[in-house]
Formats: C-alpha cells, sequence, structure tokens
C-alpha cells in the first residue's frame, strides 16, 4: 500500500533564511561568551572592540546570505560563494594585522592549541545547527556548501576567541584565531565530500 501523499512544505525566500543563519549565530554567540567569559575583550580599546565587531558581524551576515542563496535553486548569487569566503577570510586576517600590530613571538603549541581546539569546539554546534536546515540545498552545492558552513561556524569561533582570549597580539591572532576559521572551513568541505562519495554507493 503506498503512503499517503503529503505537501511538501514551501522554503522561505533568501531573506528569511539569511535572518535565520545569522540569528542562530548570534544565539550560539552569546551562550558561547557567557559560559567562556569576555575578560579578552574588555581590555581592548575602542577602535579595536569597533574593528572586530564589524568584521565579524559583517562577515557572518555575507556568510548567512551566501548559504540561503546556495539553498534557493536558480537564486542569484549576488557574491560568489567561493568569494564570500576568502573575502571574509582575508579580512579577518588583514583585521587581525592592521589593528593589533604588536608581532609577537608566536607561542608554542601549549599556548596556541587552547585557543584553536576552543575555538573548533565553539564551531562544532554552531555547524551542527547551521548543517540541518541546509541538508536538503546538498545536492546543488556539495563541497561548496560544506565549506560555507565550516566557514560560518569559524567564523563564531573566531569571534568567541575574541572575547575570551587575553593574548591580543598579531602573530598568536592570525595563526591560532585565523586557523579555526581556516580548519573549520576545510573541514567543512572534507565532510561534505565524504558525505557525497558515501551517497554514490
Amino acid at each position: 500500500m503506498n503512503a499517503p501523499m503529503r505537501p511538501v512544505l514551501r522554503q522561505p525566500a533568501p531573506p528569511a533564511l539569511a535572518a535565520r543563519f545569522f540569528a542562530a549565530l548570534a544565539l550560539i554567540a552569546v551562550a558561547a561568551i557567557g559560559m567562556m567569559g569576555a575578560a579578552g575583550f574588555r581590555e581592548l580599546t575602542a577602535a579595536q572592540k569597533i574593528a572586530m565587531l564589524a568584521l565579524f558581524v559583517s562577515g557572518a551576515a555575507l556568510l548567512s546570505w551566501s548559504l540561503a542563496w546556495q539553498m534557493t535553486p536558480g537564486s542569484l548569487h549576488r557574491v560568489a560563494p567561493k568569494a564570500a569566503i576568502f573575502g571574509v577570510l582575508g579580512a579577518i586576517l588583514v583585521g587581525f594585522a592592521a589593528f593589533f600590530p604588536r608581532f609577537l613571538p608566536l607561542p608554542g603549541l601549549s599556548l596556541g592549541w587552547p585557543c584553536l581546539s576552543a575555538g573548533l569546539l565553539v564551531a562544532l554546534p554552531a555547524f551542527a545547527a547551521l548543517w540541518y536546515p541546509s541538508r536538503r540545498a546538498g545536492e546543488f552545492s556539495g563541497r561548496t556548501l560544506g565549506a560555507t558552513l565550516g566557514a560560518a561556524a569559524g567564523l563564531l569561533g573566531a569571534a568567541v576567541l575574541q572575547f575570551n582570549c587575553r593574548r591580543p597580539d598579531a602573530s598568536h591572532l592570525i595563526v591560532w584565531h585565523g586557523g579555526v576559521l581556516v580548519a573549520s572551513t576545510a573541514l567543512g568541505s572534507g565532510l561534505a565530500w565524504i558525505l557525497s562519495f558515501v551517497r554514490r554507493y
């Protein structure tokens, strides 16, 4: 006996999708900062606070829009997905170098690894929260969608670290905080490739 047919739920328009993605990132960021604290952010200058908030918020907005466009077949991508990913990564790294000009000797793994691991742990629930509503778009975007999801989650992880970490020197921020964004993007792309490979067999 055939299963009863059910109406297909209409997918929200790109602006609504982008707003949902951005809201999910914001909520997770607030929760993570509440648990980890904001001691590092309080030590920044006013210019550093404004600049980094602007970069993180605008980056999250751009990646949220990119996800919404990728989820909508036939949608006009006003910014190509790869351009959005590399644009956000480049802007964050340039921001670290420009607003935190002290290039101190790079600390060892014992000082850098806690930031990298903490940032990736924050990125994990963000990736899951964004991936769940994005699954229907997997067949349209593949690894690009995975990389965008990873970039958005990694951006969140780097943003939370900016509030918590008390090492505001460019070397540390570029390598270890920026490394969260790079690693999360690569992991998202790799996961999407693995899932697409598994589906073929």
